[in-house]
């Protein structure tokens, strides 16, 4: 049996047109197909957005059940689920609550899950050393950005050292299972409910995605926003605790470094090597205000309750 037939079939609707990005117009509306490869992938998913249930005004893409109540159905050699499509983007500045009520439930029911996928590990940064030696070795860089990235590399290998400190000062801390940040427009709003599209991608151990969705927060939205929202979320996670301690270290870690040098490693031209300078300097200066802002906001907070 053909896809298109085996979801009119086991999902009861009518599609009455199929893109090629498998997104599908409906009878019910639009909906979406995720495919999935690996099974236990998939359950930790199913799993993972079914607990995640903040309130009936912020959810995630949970997965369409069939006819009979499954969450997916067999295709060839895989599955296949299902799940409504929304396109018009949820607000950021002054709505920080339902955000922090958003990640904070992620973040709970990451936890939850954690032991449900353990071959999945923290993402490895490159060392401060390779790091160093790879400044040299790209060509497509003009020797001012070059001294800019040997600079970088020496407060690189700072923030390094007090995010491993505060890590070990952790190290009894489970580290939850997140759905991997891609992007703050994954947050959709129909009617006045935020809907969060969340992925289909492996589940990624540690608090990187936190750290990439408060830095995104910062470039888009300013310090004031962020710390709004930051105390916000403090209402359902102890920023001021060791989970707090965890994620300042993760916001430490020089990911933008990193990665700018992967990157500069795949370009050709002076053009595509300037591009890629010009998206690690504006990073750069994020992470730098991302870290200050927070370790700022913790101190304060400890402050009030220590008088």
């Amino acid at each position: 049996m053909k896809l298109r037939q085996l979801i009119e079939k086991e999902y009861e609707l009518k599609i009455t047109k199929w893109h090629d990005d498998d997104l599908l117009e409906t009878d019910a509306g639009k909906k979406r197909i995720y495919h999935w490869n690996d099974q236990q992938q998939l359950e930790w998913h199913i799993k993972w957005r079914e607990s995640c249930r903040p309130t009936i005004d912020v959810m995630i893409n949970r997965m369409i059940r069939t006819k009979s109540g499954a969450t997916h159905i067999s295709f060839e050699e895989g599955w296949v689920s299902l799940h409504d499509e929304v396109t018009t983007l949820y607000p950021m500045e002054g709505h920080e609550a339902k955000w922090a009520l958003l990640i904070g439930e992620m973040l709970a029911s990451g936890k939850q899950w954690a032991e449900e996928f353990r071959e999945s590990d923290a993402p490895i940064m490159t060392s401060i050393e390779q790091i160093t030696s790879k400044v040299d070795e790209i060509v497509q860089l003009d020797e001012v950005a070059r001294l800019v990235l040997k600079r970088s590399c020496v407060e690189a290998k700072n923030r390094m050292a007090a995010a491993e400190r505060l890590k070990k000062a952790e190290d009894d801390q489970p580290l939850p299972l997140m759905d991997p940040f891609v992007s703050l427009t994954q947050a959709k709003q129909i009617y006045n409910v935020m809907l969060w599209q969340a992925t289909t991608k492996r589940p990624e151990r540690g608090y990187r995605s936190i750290r990439l969705f408060l830095e995104q927060w910062l470039y888009e939205n300013g310090e004031e926003s962020l710390e709004n929202l930051i105390t916000v979320l403090h209402r359902h996670i102890d920023l001021t605790g060791q989970q707090g301690e965890l994620i300042l270290s993760e916001c430490l870690q020089p990911w933008e470094l990193d990665d700018c040098l992967k990157k500069l490693e795949e370009t050709r031209t002076s053009a595509e090597g300037l591009a890629q300078f010009e998206v690690f300097q504006q990073r750069w200066e994020t992470s730098r205000k991302l870290v200050l802002l927070l370790s700022r906001w913790i101190d304060n907070e400890r402050k009030k309750v220590a008088t």
